[in-house]
């Protein structure tokens, strides 16, 4: 069966339409106001974590490469929690805590976690790849934004 070219014409604008819809993330310059759930059904708001430097780390139960990161960012915490340093994860899973709870006994997270709200993504300028990972210094300013899992040497 062939396939005319009108169709493929309609299909391209079709995609065109939606790309230039999809906005890029955004690169925001300080620590938004954001109240997170914890996985009791608490909330926890940042701004508790003023002066401090801050890695907030968006993942989820079924991303592959936020696995891979887990480890490392345990190792971080390990080793620099002590000299003030907070790593925030927050699961981007819809089930919420009834999913992210059973994941963390199968691989342990053991920096604070929680779970997103329903507008927490774009508060940090857009979440568009899992894992995203946004480091704040101790004044609250943004310094970087990385999707994807960075190298272990990067850490």
């Amino acid at each position: 069966m062939k396939i005319s070219h009108v169709s493929i014409f309609i299909v391209l604008i079709c995609l065109l339409s939606f790309v230039s819809y999809c906005k890029k993330p955004e690169k925001i310059s300080d620590l938004p106001q954001v109240q997170l759930k914890d996985l009791n059904g608490g909330t926890v708001d940042l701004a508790q974590f003023k002066g401090k430097p801050i890695i907030i780390n968006f993942w989820a139960t079924w991303c592959g490469p936020c696995r891979f990161e887990i480890p490392m960012l345990n190792e971080l915490h390990r080793k620099y929690s002590p000299k003030g340093l907070v790593i925030v994860g927050i699961s981007t899973d819809e089930e919420g805590a009834s999913i992210v709870k059973p994941f963390m006994k199968d691989l342990p997270i053991e920096y604070s976690s929680f779970i997103k709200g329903s507008d927490t993504e774009e508060k940090f300028g857009g979440v568009w790849a899992l894992p995203t990972t946004i480091f704040f210094d101790k004044n609250g300013k943004q310094v970087e934004k990385i999707l994807g899992v960075p190298s272990r040497e990067f850490f």
